[in-house]
């Protein structure tokens, strides 16, 4: 009996063998965590493909911002004019490389100028039907020629409307396109972004037209950051940070949320090697607005001004002038002939409310002197010697915030960019309702001083006018590098200029 139940389990267990091998499917198995049940992995594997199956895989949603935002974006290609000086060089008498009787005498000759043309591409994006379209500064700045190329392939020409520098924005509207082409794109509020956001760039990388990136919110708030193009005065950063690719090409294109809203756009990068590395930047399209409505409206932006240079509160200084905390802005230099000399304001003083609005950083102050209207009097409060003290200050326009649509030209060797002073901008360049300061005058506008360059370092400052170069008067851009023609910038170059109604020489070397 023992032994017929044994065989009876045998067959039994060889039956079971036999079925798990050739009867039914893999018995690969798992087991369940919380119990003993055997679950087949293929079911598993089934039973998940066929629910991923039945929904919409994340990036769908990419593929539908896309459709939405591409035929608001297009290429900007630019073309603009260049002059600047070839040194000509030749041997001193203690550098002739060949014995003495092959020594020639010294030579001098003059610098041999040149002008040529160079092409810029970037990206922009449609924001109403008239054809607007915002996109970088430095992206049309100085162009003689703007074309434009939509989505579709269609190339048109375009006209500067206006350009900000200080923040990088313009605005340039696109002529004789039909109506049905434009598709202006919904600019969103950048201040609901927060870090981790899904974002999407487009542009024309390297010249690879409508090309689309994917990446989150890296930071918001980002200033004081190096970035490339470095040459670039961004005096107000407030930078979208993404890790969405951003390169050559995609500056002045959109940042897009997850509803197919621009939320920035695309400006700059953080780089060692001067490609992406990861790291770009956006302007805040809350920003963007302000700016761009300004620039349609008049084609000029008006902020306003203290006069001073300041930063954040450190540990160090804290502690030096006995703060109890490091809410505040440090002045670090009062400005001579500014608002800010005229109030009173001292180096070391800690700014911390203007007319009731604490200022606990720098970059706030900033915003709020700047949209403040030229003329306006305003109480800084401000810490001193141990003391809280109200100043009473007019505000007063911020030099090189009134920017015209007029053609622009470049002395890249001084630093600076120029514009012939015309009655139009003469009148457009006033203080509230005070006369055109530079009304009924003639010369060359300075529109742009790059930071740390010749000019720079000799105090021209943007809205200067300049009207004689090495005693030679100048009424317009031509006879103003007609007179630099020659003039050797290691030995000083002599301009003489107006700041608003000061006249003054610098010597330029």
């Amino acid at each position: 009996m023992i032994v017929r139940r044994m065989l009876s389990a045998a067959v039994l267990l060889g039956l079971a063998v036999f079925l798990c091998f050739f009867a039914g499917p893999s018995v690969t198995s798992t087991v369940d965590a919380h119990s003993t049940r055997i679950i087949p992995v293929a079911r598993e594997v089934d039973d998940a493909r066929a629910e991923l199956q039945k929904i919409e895989p994340p990036t769908r949603a990419f593929v539908l911002i896309s459709k939405i935002v591409r035929p608001s974006v297009v290429t900007v290609l630019t073309k603009a004019k260049i002059r600047g000086e070839i040194p000509r060089f030749f041997w001193d008498d203690d550098d002739w490389p060949l014995p003495s009787p092959f020594r020639q005498p010294r030579r001098r000759q003059q610098p041999r100028q040149y002008e040529r043309e160079v092409q810029g591409m970037g990206s922009g994006f449609f924001v109403d039907a008239k054809g607007d379209i915002l996109t970088n500064n430095h992206v049309v700045q100085g162009a003689h020629e703007i074309k434009v190329h939509l989505a579709d392939g269609s190339s048109y020409d375009a006209e500067i409307v206006g350009r900000d520098p200080k923040s990088d924005i313009a605005v340039i509207r696109v002529k004789d396109c039909p109506a049905a082409k434009i598709v202006p794109a919904r600019l969103g509020d950048s201040d609901a972004l927060e870090p981790g956001d899904w974002v999407i760039a487009i542009g024309a990388p390297f010249g690879l037209t409508q090309s689309v990136s994917a990446g989150i919110v890296s930071a918001k708030g980002r200033s004081n950051v190096n970035v490339i193009p470095e040459k670039l005065a961004y005096r107000y950063q407030d930078f979208i940070q993404t890790d969405a690719a951003i390169n050559r090409g995609n500056s002045g294109g959109p940042l897009v949320n997850y509803k197919a809203e621009v939320i920035g756009i695309n400006t700059a990068i953080a780089s060692q090697t001067g490609a992406y590395q990861g790291v770009g930047f956006a302007i805040p399209s809350n920003m963007a607005k302000k700016v761009m409505a300004k620039l349609i409206k008049s084609g000029r932006i008006v902020r306003g001004y203290l006069g001073v240079l300041i930063g954040d509160v450190t540990e160090e200084a804290a502690e030096k002038l006995k703060l109890s905390n490091r809410d505040g802005v440090l002045v670090a230099r009062v400005l001579p002939e500014t608002p800010a000399e005229k109030a009173g304001l001292r180096v070391n003083d800690v700014i911390i409310a203007i007319d009731k609005t604490p200022t606990p950083k720098t970059k706030l102050l900033r915003q709020i002197v700047a949209d403040t209207k030229p003329g306006t009097q305003v109480k800084l409060r401000v810490i001193r010697d141990g003391k809280t003290i109200d100043l009473p200050l007019t505000i007063e326009l911020q030099p090189g915030d009134t920017m015209p649509a007029a053609e622009a030209q470049r002395d890249d060797e001084l630093g600076i960019t120029l514009e012939t002073l015309t009655e139009d901008t003469a009148a457009k360049l006033a203080v509230g309702d005070k006369v055109g300061v530079y009304k009924g005058r003639q010369g060359v506008l300075v529109t742009e001083v790059v930071a740390d360059t010749p000019a720079d370092r000799a105090g021209i400052q943007a809205m200067d006018l300049i009207y004689k170069v090495a005693g030679k008067r100048v009424t317009n851009t031509d006879e103003y590098f007609e007179a630099r023609k020659g003039l050797k910038l290691e030995r000083g170059i002599l301009i003489e200029k107006r700041t608003g109604d000061v006249a003054k020489r610098v010597l330029v070397r």
